[in-house]
């Protein structure tokens, strides 16, 4: 596959439209049960308090991790999801390879830990799998272009960044 001089590439992946909706929802939902309670004094305030904060943290988090980006250049492979921004030098890549995202492999949606790596991931399906040097697990991450994400890193590689 020719993409030409690809030198440098830049993937922004949002979660799914399902798990958007779900996610923008539910604090609704739960939010607007706790005000009720709260309002109600039935059953006891603590519990629609707890509910808000419940729905607060949810809404927070829906936020914070709905999206994932990938940028390679300036010899670094960065990955950029919720709180977590590794940045790995290409110099340190060993080897590169598809990866299949499962719910079996990694256990769901978001960072996740599983199948001797650390996955970052919107959703299921292609992926690719990074050896880093040095470093006990492997790296995952979902792509829509894994060819794509394979070519710019060699391209990097042997450019030297």
């Amino acid at each position: 596959m020719d993409y030409g001089m690809l030198r440098d590439y830049e993937e922004t992946q949002d979660i799914p439209m399902w798990l958007k909706a779900l996610l923008t929802a539910l604090p609704f939902i739960i939010g607007g049960s706790a005000v009720v309670m709260i309002l109600s004094h039935v059953p006891p305030r603590g519990m629609g308090y707890g509910m808000a904060a419940l729905a607060v943290a949810m809404a927070w988090m829906a936020w914070l991790f709905r999206k994932l980006t990938i940028t390679i250049g300036g010899g670094i492979l960065g990955i950029d999801y919720g709180p977590a921004h590794p940045r790995i030098k290409l110099e340190n890549i060993e080897w590169i390879a598809r990866e299949p995202i499962t719910l079996g492999r990694y256990g769901g949606i978001g960072i996740r830990m599983g199948a001797g790596a650390v996955c970052y991931n919107t959703r299921f399906g292609e992926g690719v799998r990074i050896h880093v040097r040095d470093r006990k697990q492997d790296v995952v991450f979902t792509t829509d272009n894994p060819d794509r994400v394979a070519l710019a890193l060699g391209q990097q590689l042997r450019t030297g960044g």
